[in-house]
């Protein structure tokens, strides 16, 4: 008992912390802390796109599920009602006029002088007109100007609401709750008092409670009521929802029944159902709503009150409630009672779980004290039982075997015997569970363990045996025989060949309750209850329906094993506050396919500022063409959903970027992409719900972004003309340096044979051939061998370097040498000449196009020492190297170029200075007179750009 006080108590204080309401359905409120605009509520519509429109006393408030926006019409003026009109707009109407709010944007429109809002402040939207009453009478307005088309004397004008019928019948009821109809521009009185509803055209309630149908000026009578003074009214499938006060009503036949009543001084204004079947009441405090009128709740301080743990219905349909330290409570449909008459027998108020009916009948409540019993007329003590705390009961009808499930023990109780099993094997020192299988083995689930039983003896947890051996709270068999465990991780199935975890996403909390439900199978966890359909599971279809306090579940934690399935088809399931009435039938099956709406698309350029397109201009045309510069697109949506506006999932593509589908959770409402290319994109998002609904369709923007120029037809049409352009004057210049490459190449043939028969000049080969023979003929064979052979190795180097681009200039210097020595071996007045090399680098690997040298040491050779009388000759060669230029001076102290005596230059000099301009663009030939000593002379300087050979080394 200490062990069980330890965990109870704790629990006790909590929830006496919390403050309690009455029994009522389950409805959630919202108010200013919420995000309304104002708490005054007036009127409270839904529009086309399930956008829920709240009218205040200080402007509009539009609801999606999950957050406000507020619109300020203007600000601090009172909106006594509010209606949609045929282009999604919503107008609201004012004491001084109307205000209209489209595109996000608000527009007001004043009363005309001397006309203001009367008593009557409803306005009704009719063939593209408005409609309302006016201190002047019946005025419609048609978005320009206001008209009167029905003037009301003064003492007509206590009007306080009005409609129009379908043949623009106009109905009005006045202060004094009678009834009024237009007729040949004439108010007749209609034949019955009465209050007109505020959701028909047709419709009134007379004083007498009687409620009628007009049709056209005839009445016929409905129904009758009980509360003749309900002035707010709905009617939805077969039932009747009225209210006034401070209550919310619900009338189908004879009983009304109420659903739902409002904290003190919190009058209600509005009744209003949605498309979704919801119930939503503005009140002058906020405005609530509720997600499924299938959850009843019941907490009766005194009768109801904390930790209600067990439930059981007699043969009369009375349910009795049993409480932990409260005692017990019966229920007869009207009013609940608590019961006393048992004490005399159990001297404990202290119930347990486990309760049960009998099949005969008898009501059997577990205590701290042993097994009460109740036969429809007395209690009694059940005999032959320890007197002790008791857990649970089980009864095997066709065994007529009864188990009671004590702490450390369990009694076994059959036709003839009582057995008691003391101190329970492996560990399982209290029962919450009994099953029989089909096998004829109970199973007895405990928190930790499962044990089994087969009548006679407790037999070991074997996992190969029997499946499942851990712990369970509840467990049911369902159609085909095999077994569900309610456990501490969600719940096991066993096929009686495997067990395992079934539904872990949707359950994945400890179920404390299992119970078969006509065919289905009801759960309850420590969040919530739900239904599961074995066939669909079978199937392998959605088969799980959940619901916890964001759809109608009061939210408290269920006890363990503990609900029954009562004779109306309800589920009466015991809570740690109260009960809970859960009406499966009254689970309406309604289209609540989630929407997703698009809120603004924005495109930011790269110095960060913004372009926006507007929800309206996104729904009116899906096309959003933007400029190649912004390219930074944020994309803005939410979903509409009432029922479980936090269970939404958004999955979304960009077509054309994205690969795959992505899925984000209902808190983002916002995405966003950067550096689009340009091109074609399709955005699409859809919208998923816990309980399996999905939207239809997706949500689609066709996005357009411009290409830059750079990529446009005309730029790229220009630049390829360009591209042509070019290429075409390449080609040309290319063949043009070609055919001039070829030309040069000719004329370098050309040259290379003038060249050669420049340096074959035949005055010089003859006079070397005479010098020869001359030799031999003196009998100086030697000196003759030896010139032959000088002659015939320049003769060598002219034939092989003529046929080159390029030789080394070390080669160029020692083929003028040659020749130098030839002529000093052929003149009896000879010349002395001086080669002078550039030091630090091998002339081997300076490249010059061939004799460019030797032609202008042959010219003063044989012109410049002409005619004049013996003296020191003398030729000179200078090889410099600067930067990246060869320098070649070619001096003599000759005549001169500038005498009288010295000779044109010779065919050589100019051939050899036309190959070098040929072959060398940057080339300089210089000749030039100069004074040494007594006598002129001459200087001729090549200069070429410097040329190093490669080679494999370098």
């Amino acid at each position: 008992m200490k062990a069980e006080l330890r965990w109870i108590l704790p629990v006790i204080c909590l929830l006496y912390s919390i403050p309690l309401n009455a029994q009522q359905y389950s409805l959630q409120h919202f108010g200013v802390n919420e995000g309304l605009i104002q708490s005054d509520v007036n009127q409270i519509i839904q529009d086309n796109k399930k956008y829920i429109w709240i009218a205040t006393n200080s402007g509009i408030s539009r609801f999606d599920g999950l957050k406000f926006k507020n619109y300020y019409i203007p600000i601090s003026e009172t909106v006594n009602d509010i209606v949609e009109g045929d282009q999604h707009e919503i107008y609201a109407l004012m004491k001084k006029g109307i205000g209209m709010i489209r595109n996000d944007s608000i527009y007001l429109y004043n009363f005309d002088t001397d006309m203001q809002l009367g008593k009557c402040s409803n306005l009704i939207f009719k063939d593209k007109m408005l409609w309302m009453i006016t201190n002047q009478g019946l005025t419609i307005f048609d978005g320009k100007s206001f008209k009167v088309i029905f003037a009301l004397k003064n003492e007509e004008l206590n009007a306080i609401w009005f409609t129009v019928d379908d043949n623009n019948v106009t109905w009005i009821e006045d202060s004094d709750r009678n009834i009024w109809f237009t007729e040949n521009n004439k108010l007749i009185r209609f034949d019955v008092d009465g209050s007109a509803l505020r959701n028909g055209r047709e419709l009134a309630i007379t004083n007498r409670g009687n409620l009628y149908r007009i049709i056209g000026k005839k009445i016929a009578l409905l129904d009758h009521f009980d509360q003749p003074e309900q002035n707010y009214l709905q009617r939805i499938d077969n039932y009747w929802y009225f209210s006034s006060g401070y209550q919310v009503l619900r009338k189908k036949g004879a009983k009304a029944e109420i659903l739902f009543e409002t904290p003190e001084n919190d009058k209600i204004t509005t009744l209003f159902i949605d498309k979704g079947k919801r119930l939503w009441i503005g009140t002058h405090n906020g405005f609530y709503y509720s997600n499924s009128l299938a959850f009843r709740k019941y907490y009766i301080p005194g009768k109801l009150d904390n930790l209600v743990w067990g439930v059981v219905e007699d043969d009369t349909k009375n349910l009795w409630f049993t409480s932990y330290g409260k005692g017990l409570t019966k229920y007869d449909g009207k009013e609940f009672k608590r019961i006393d008459s048992y004490k005399n027998q159990l001297n404990t108020d202290t119930f347990y779980i486990g309760s049960i009916k009998k099949s005969n009948g008898n009501l059997l409540f577990t205590t701290t004290n042993g097994i009460l019993q109740f036969d429809g007329v007395h209690f009694s003590k059940v005999p032959h039982l320890p007197a002790q705390i008791y857990l649970h009961i089980y009864e095997d009808a066709v065994n007529k075997t009864m188990f009671y499930a004590g702490q450390n023990s369990m009694v076994v109780e059959t036709k003839d015997t009582v057995k008691v099993f003391d101190n329970l094997k492996f560990n399982l020192p209290r029962v919450f569970s009994i099953l029989k299988d089909r096998n004829n083995i109970y199973r007895m689930g405990g928190e930790e363990n499962t044990v089994f039983f087969d009548g006679i003896r407790f037999l070991l947890p074997d996992t190969s045996r029997f499946g499942y051996t851990k712990g369970m709270y509840s467990s049911v068999i369902d159609s085909r025989g095999n077994i569900w465990f309610a456990t501490r991780n969600g719940i096991m199935f066993y096929d009686y060949k495997t067990c395992r975890a079934i539904f872990p996403d949707e359950i994945g909390e400890s179920v404390l309750d299992l119970k078969s439900y006509f065919g289905k199978i009801y759960f309850g966890t420590i969040k919530g209850v739900g239904l599961i359909d074995p066939e669909k599971f079978y199937k392998n279809e959605e088969a799980v329906s959940y619901f916890d306090y964001k759809n109608g579940f009061p939210g408290e934690e269920v006890v363990q094993n503990g609900a029954i399935i009562a004779s109306d088809s309800s589920i009466w399931i015991p809570a740690t506050r109260g009960v809970t009435k859960f009406s499966p039938s009254s689970i309406k099956v309604v289209n609540h396919i989630p929407l997703v709406q698009l809120e603004t698309l924005n495109a930011y350029d790269k110095k960060g500022e913004k372009t926006t397109v507007t929800v309206y201009e996104l729904n009116q045309n899906k096309n959003v063409n933007l400029t190649y510069n912004s390219r930074d697109i944020e994309i803005n949506y939410h979903c509409i959903f009432f029922s479980d506006p936090e269970g939404i999932t958004y999955r979304y593509k960009l077509e054309n970027y994205d690969y795959n589908w992505r899925d984000v959770p209902f808190n983002i409402r916002s995405l966003k992409y950067s550096q689009l290319p340009a091109g074609e994109y399709i955005f699409k998002i859809s919208a998923f719900c816990r309980d399996g609904a999905a939207t239809e369709v997706p949500t689609v923007i066709y996005i357009k972004i411009a290409p830059p120029f750079w990529q446009k037809w005309w730029f790229r049409t220009i630049a390829l003309m360009i591209v042509l352009f070019i290429v075409f004057e390449v080609f040309r210049k290319m063949k043009k340096k070609e055919r001039k490459r070829a030309d040069i190449q000719q004329q370098m043939l050309k040259l290379k044979a003038d060249a050669l028969a420049a340096q074959m000049n035949p005055h010089f080969v003859f006079n070397c051939i005479s010098s020869i023979s001359a030799l031999i003929n003196l009998g100086e064979k030697q000196e003759a061998a030896i010139y032959l052979g000088r002659f015939a190795s320049l003769l060598r180097s002219v034939l092989k370097n003529v046929r080159l681009n390029e030789i080394s200039l070390e080669e160029e210097l020692s083929l003028t040498e040659k020749y130098m020595q030839l002529e000093q071996a052929r003149h009896r007045n000879p010349f002395s000449y001086e080669i002078k090399r550039p030091e630090g680098i091998s002339l081997t690997k300076i490249m010059i196009p061939p004799m460019i040298i030797q032609p202008f040491v042959e010219n003063s050779v044989l012109h410049a020492f002409i005619k004049i009388p013996d003296y020191d000759k003398r030729i000179y060669i200078l090889a410099t190297i600067s930067e990246d230029r060869l320098k070649v001076i070619i001096k003599d102290n000759g005549l001169g170029t500038n005498t009288d005596n010295q000779t044109e230059t010779g065919l050589g000099i100019k051939i050899t200075k036309e190959r070098i301009a040929l072959l060398e663009e940057n080339a300089q030939v210089q000749i030039e007179s100069h004074i040494d000593e007594d006598h002129h002379g001459t200087i001729v300087t090549i200069e070429i750009p410097l040329k190093i050979k490669k080679t494999e080394n370098d």
